[in-house]
């Protein structure tokens, strides 16, 4: 496993700090509407990384109200930012990483991918509506070169020896573009937020690789599987040619990502091991979905719970709550359904006792005011209820990443008002 600085040492690690200063979960949840899952049997070709990273870390990043995540130098304290180098403009769904420049994305936790641009789990952040930050390094350019050392071919795909998903950083279906790069502005151009997965432990490889696309938007919540005979055939799936059978059971995903951030494999891998003990089937260990600092990182699928600093002794508590129609308050980063404002709503309202069922607390209007305030109508089981929030960015001196640099800035939402009607 590759743990990134050989100098990393947990108790110091990005996570570690973070527990330290007590840093809130409270609506740090990166916006991911809809997810495309791709199937890796083997490590996770860098390259593919790359290529994918910077189109789907944190889905489309808002225009409108609290887009983006906390971010270093921020141009408009309003904009919700990111935890990374200043966005370009209120609203844009910053970036711990560079700022964002094309429409769609959110934000990085660490440097840009200089591949993709626009929403990527581990790229450039993107300006459109959705919302949400990325938490990612610096990456070369995609389709270029080898994923360690591994050849950029399709072979070992659909269960044959030699690594999945290689394809991917090669050349794809229109000249000098590479796969991935076509895979990542479709998801892009779609608002759909690619990752790669693997299952925890020994891999069958006798088993045919899948795909999964996800739906979270509210009312809509589905998962679809199908089978993965090439890389090639994403493009299939994203064109709708495909359509897979939809699937009732629950995904957990649990961020691994240890060549993206140390502490997201030293946490994370524990929680995969607690999950899939208990509900194999349904684990999987995937790729960068940001928040570093909050590792180990757990979503629930299909409807886009982020959790964070989850324990192992607390994993299988999660997905037990979630048969149960529950979620997890003390855990939960927020829904990716949502932009931040209204996911700082909902957090306020089940503080006030409002009942912490998934399906609860939708949002039936949202409303910008001056001063970085947002005014959510929320529809809860005992009637409407009228949330004021605002967002404001606090300076700290600390790493928000193991790979990070101090200061860096965190957003912070504040209640001034909830009544009940």
């Amino acid at each position: 496993m590759d743990y990134g600085d050989a100098r990393y040492r947990p108790e110091t690690g990005c996570a570690a700090q973070a527990d330290l200063r007590h840093d809130s979960l409270i609506a740090t949840a990166p916006p991911a509407q809809r997810w495309l899952l791709i199937e890796s049997q083997a490590p996770w070709p860098r390259q593919a990384l790359t290529s994918l990273g910077a189109a789907g870390a944190e889905g489309r990043a808002p225009t409108g109200p609290g887009g983006g995540a906390e971010h270093r130098t921020p141009t408009n304290a309003g904009a919700g930012g990111a935890e990374g180098r200043a966005p370009t403009g209120a609203g844009a769904g910053g970036t711990k990483g560079q700022a964002p420049t094309g429409a769609g994305g959110s934000g990085a936790e660490g440097q840009a991918l200089p591949s993709l641009g626009a929403g990527g789990a581990e790229g450039r952040a993107p300006t459109g509506p959705g919302g949400g930050g990325v938490e990612g390094r610096a990456r070369m350019g995609a389709g270029a070169g080898v994923a360690e050392g591994q050849a950029l071919t399709s072979a070992g795909v659909g269960g044959a020896v030699g690594p999945a998903l290689t394809s991917l950083g090669g050349r794809g279906a229109e000249a000098g573009v590479g796969l991935g790069d076509v895979v990542a502005r479709t998801c892009r151009e779609l608002g759909i937020r690619p990752v790669l997965v693997r299952r925890y432990g020994r891999v069958d490889r006798a088993r045919s690789r899948r795909w999964g696309l996800v739906d979270c938007r509210p009312g809509r919540e589905e998962i679809r599987w199908g089978t993965l005979p090439t890389d090639e055939h994403l493009l299939d799936v994203l064109a709708g040619k495909d359509p897979g059978s939809v699937s009732n059971e629950p995904v957990y995903l649990v961020c691994t990502h240890g060549r993206h951030d140390a502490c997201c494999a030293v946490r994370g891998r524990p929680v995969a091991a607690a999950l899939a003990s208990a509900y194999r089937e349904r684990t999987w260990e995937c790729s960068h979905i940001g928040g570093d600092r909050f590792a180990a990182n757990v979503v629930v699928l299909p409807h886009g719970l982020f959790y964070g600093h989850v324990p192992p002794t607390r994993a299988v508590e999660l997905a037990r709550q979630y048969d149960k129609g529950l979620v997890v308050p003390d855990l939960l980063r927020g829904s990716g359904a949502f932009t931040p404002p209204v996911q700082a709503a909902q957090h306020f309202a089940r503080q006030a006792g409002h009942a912490p069922t998934v399906d609860n607390l939708q949002p039936q209007s949202v409303q910008q005011l001056p001063d970085h305030r947002w005014r959510i109508l929320l529809a809860s089981t005992t009637g409407s209820i009228s949330v004021e929030v605002s967002a404001h960015l606090d300076t700290v001196d600390a790493r928000l990443t193991c790979a990070g640099s101090s200061p860096a800035q965190i957003r912070r939402f504040e209640l001034h008002t909830l009544t009940t009607s």
